[in-house]
C-alpha cells in the first residue's frame, strides 16, 4: 500500500464540489465499541441539522447496534477479505457505487488496512473523502504487523479531502501532510462535576473496556502480579464484552 500511495502523491483526484447535503459515514460495525458509539452520535446529529445520512458497514444490522434515527439509509457491503481477491473487489465497487449518492464521507477505519483503496474508489465517485482517527497517530506502532500502516498512512492521509483528530499532538502531526486538519473532542456521557467520587477505601480495581487484543486487557493483569505484592487482598475486575 505504501508504494502505491506514495506514487499518486500530487496526482489530480476530481471530486465534486459544491454544498454538502448528503453525508456518508463509514464503519465495520456499529455496535460494541467507543467508534462505533461515536459513528452513531455523530449520526444522530448531522440528522438533527437536517443532513441526509448514508451509512454503510461492512457487517449486517443487529439488535446491539446503537441507535439510529429512521430517517438514515443503511447498506451493507462485503467486508474485507485478506485471502479472497473478488471479496475485495466487491468490497471496493459497492463502496464507489453507495458513495456516488454522497457530498462528503466520513471514514471511520482510519487504520484500516483498505483505507486507501476505499479512499480511491470514493474518490473516484467523485465525493469528498475525511478521515476520522480515533487515536493517537502512533497506534499502529503498538503492534509489529501495523508497522507498514504507520509508514504509509501520512502519504495515504494526503490524499484525503481532510483529517479529524482528537488531540492537538495529532493535528500537528498529520498537519505536515494535509493542510484540512481538525481537532475534535468527544463529549462526555456524564457530567464530572455533580458525579459521586468513590472514596477509594478498597482495594478492588475496575478494567473497563471490549475484552479482545488491541485492548491489552492482559497487560492489566501483568500489572497486577506486582500489585498483590504489595496489597494481597487487591482484587482485579475486567469488565467487557468479547468473542469466545
Amino acid at each position: 500500500m505504501h508504494k502505491w500511495a506514495e506514487a499518486l502523491q500530487g496526482a489530480e483526484l476530481h471530486v465534486r464540489t459544491g454544498p454538502v447535503r448528503k453525508v456518508g459515514v463509514y464503519y465495520h460495525s456499529l455496535r460494541g465499541g467507543g467508534v462505533q458509539q461515536t459513528a452513531a452520535a455523530l449520526i444522530r446529529l448531522w440528522s438533527r441539522m437536517g443532513y441526509e445520512i448514508t451509512l454503510i458497514t461492512a457487517s449486517e444490522p443487529t439488535k446491539e447496534d446503537y441507535p439510529l434515527p429512521d430517517t438514515v439509509q443503511r447498506h451493507t457491503i462485503p467486508a474485507f477479505d485478506h485471502m479472497n481477491p473478488d471479496t475485495r473487489r466487491r468490497h471496493v465497487l459497492e463502496m464507489v457505487r453507495w458513495a456516488k449518492i454522497c457530498d462528503v464521507l466520513v471514514y471511520h477505519a482510519w487504520a484500516d488496512p483498505m483505507v486507501l483503496w476505499d479512499l480511491l474508489a470514493v474518490r473516484s465517485a467523485g465525493t469528498r473523502f475525511i478521515v476520522h482517527t480515533h487515536s493517537v497517530f502512533t497506534m499502529p506502532l503498538m503492534e509489529k504487523t501495523m508497522f507498514d500502516r504507520f509508514m504509509c498512512l501520512p502519504d495515504v492521509y494526503a490524499l484525503a479531502d481532510g483529517v479529524v483528530t482528537l488531540s492537538e499532538v495529532d493535528r500537528q502531526y498529520w498537519s505536515q501532510v494535509n493542510a484540512r486538519v481538525y481537532t475534535t473532542v468527544n463529549p462526555l456521557t456524564f457530567d464530572p462535576k455533580t458525579t459521586p467520587v468513590n472514596e477509594l477505601k478498597g482495594r478492588t480495581i475496575l478494567w473497563a473496556g471490549r475484552i479482545s487484543p488491541e485492548k491489552r486487557p492482559l497487560d492489566a493483569i501483568a500489572a497486577m502480579r506486582q500489585v498483590i505484592l504489595h496489597v494481597p487482598d487487591a482484587k482485579l475486575i475486567l469488565l467487557g464484552g468479547g468473542d469466545d
